[in-house]
């Protein structure tokens, strides 16, 4: 609803623009963008997931664990230690 007043359309209008124009949906583009935003914190500082959940502008820590696990195939927890043990090598 936000982007869509600031942009001057119509929800439905904008949800069918950026759908047509991006080929996917304007809240899977922004959850993606959540989730680059926090691999990056993951990798980058020692803050905790919940921490790192909340940063990225997730509500829910089980939200967020099913949807990072659904884009990078594993959990944040995995994922940082996975790039720990790579750096070490």
């Amino acid at each position: 609803n936000e982007v869509a007043k600031i942009v001057n359309m119509a929800d439905n209008s904008f949800s069918r623009y950026f759908s047509q124009r991006t080929r996917k949906t304007f809240n899977t583009f922004l959850t993606e963008i959540r989730l680059n935003h926090a691999s990056q914190l993951l990798l980058e500082n020692k803050m905790s997931v919940a921490e790192i959940c909340f940063d990225a502008g997730f509500n829910n820590l089980s939200n967020f664990n099913r949807q990072f696990l659904k884009q990078y195939k594993m959990n944040p927890l995995a994922y940082r230690k996975n790039y720990e043990e790579e750096v070490i090598l």
